[in-house]
């Protein structure tokens, strides 16, 4: 009876393991949308006027590969794209707001694309990232740090949230439907795929994504990093999200002192607002640069 009930706790304790390894797998390394052949000429079919220069940057020993955009005007956007994308996926919004005339850079985060890395860490070291792109967009523009906004969709929107404890004097953030941290959107998707029992693994599945990817978890939270920043940050989040609630897009909005909360009420899905009404979107966008008084908006 011993021996037996002594390989019931063994094989209790290895399924336990195994299943909190394979859960976060799932979590830093789920499988990405491959890098399209003709991305280059994707920039041109989106109404950009000019092919864009590849370059690349070193974060931690990982290559984060981008492209920048040449502007005509004293501002710049760096934007952030969502989970599994790639900087292909943030062209179109790079098209829409190329009449601002900024030099703009669209990069892979960590794991993405072209660049280099094995794991997703939710924005804890893609902030860092961001950091770098940011600055190398600083030198080659010759811009200050307080002309350059931030650009993020979803996973990108958190990270772009995240960099304000890196680059806390930027001009602004534009978030479309960030999650409130790695925490809720692990848990809340492992509930949504799997069911309720998927509890019991949340702890110890981010413990070994911690351990795995060498990050904390305390670093992948915008509703945390929101309230120390007093920078701008327009917040926008469909009420009817069915893939990030939009609960977690309130618990920034309380969280944050300089946030601009915009709920979308068109009965649509996931960050598809811009999809589903380009104009009034960008007329969301045009209003929030001009109460923050951004000079883009003037010259």
């Amino acid at each position: 009876m011993v021996r037996f009930l002594t390989s019931v706790l063994v094989a209790a304790a290895v399924g336990f393991l195994g299943g909190s390894w394979y859960f976060s797998s799932e979590l830093i390394a789920g499988e990405v949308t491959a890098f399209p052949e003709d991305a280059e000429a994707l920039a041109l079919e989106e109404g950009i006027a000019a092919p864009p220069e590849t370059f690349a940057v070193v974060s931690g020993g990982v290559g984060i590969e981008g492209w920048y955009f040449e502007g005509s005007e004293d501002c710049g956007l760096v934007f952030l794209h969502g989970y599994t994308s790639n900087r292909t996926g943030v062209l179109d919004r790079v098209a829409d707001l190329s009449d601002l005339g900024c030099h703009v850079v669209a990069f892979d985060a960590r794991g993405h694309g072209r660049s280099g890395g094995t794991f997703h860490t939710f924005g804890a070291l893609e902030q860092r990232d961001t950091e770098l792109m940011t600055r190398w967009l600083m030198m080659r523009a010759d811009l200050d740090v307080s002309e350059i906004g931030l650009v993020g969709v979803s996973y990108g929107a958190a990270a772009a949230i995240e960099t304000l404890d890196r680059l806390g004097a930027v001009a602004f953030v534009i978030a479309d439907s960030p999650y409130s941290s790695v925490r809720d959107i692990a848990t809340h998707q492992g509930v949504e795929q799997f069911g309720a029992w998927v509890g019991w693994f949340v702890d110890p599945a981010l413990f070994l994504a911690e351990q795995r990817a060498d990050f904390r978890e305390q670093d992948a939270a915008p509703v945390r990093a929101v309230t120390r920043t007093t920078v701008p940050v327009l917040l926008l989040h469909e009420i009817g999200d069915d893939y990030i609630p939009f609960a977690q897009a309130e618990a920034i909005a309380a969280a944050g002192r300089s946030v601009t909360f915009v709920p979308i009420d068109g009965g649509g899905s996931h960050a598809s607002m811009f999809d589903d009404d380009p104009v009034a979107y960008r007329a969301i966008i045009d209003d929030f640069l001009a109460d923050i008084g951004w000079r883009s908006q003037s010259s």
